[in-house]
């Protein structure tokens, strides 16, 4: 009887170990698909920052390209007048 006793015990005892360890990993698990949906939400983020960037830069080269043709118009206005008064 000692034998089956001392035998189920160590099933229990490695049932129990079963368990615990599971559980861990279950736990383990949740944090790793808590922080995969942290770097989700970042790389959303990101995603949403760099169009924001492309978009001033396209703003800003429209701007710039104004600009020049403004300057060269200036440019012509003030040779005309330059020659109006030769």
């Amino acid at each position: 009887m000692g034998l089956i006793a001392a035998t189920m015990e160590q099933q229990d005892t490695t049932s129990q170990d079963n368990a615990r360890n599971i559980s861990q990993v279950s736990e383990g698990l949740g944090e790793v698909n808590e922080n995969i949906q942290q770097i989700s939400s970042v790389s959303s983020d990101v995603t949403e920052d760099m169009q924001n960037v492309n978009q001033s830069a396209e703003e800003m080269s429209s701007s710039s390209e104004q600009l020049s043709q403004q300057g060269e118009e200036l440019k012509k206005i003030a040779q005309a007048l330059i020659d109006k008064d030769k």
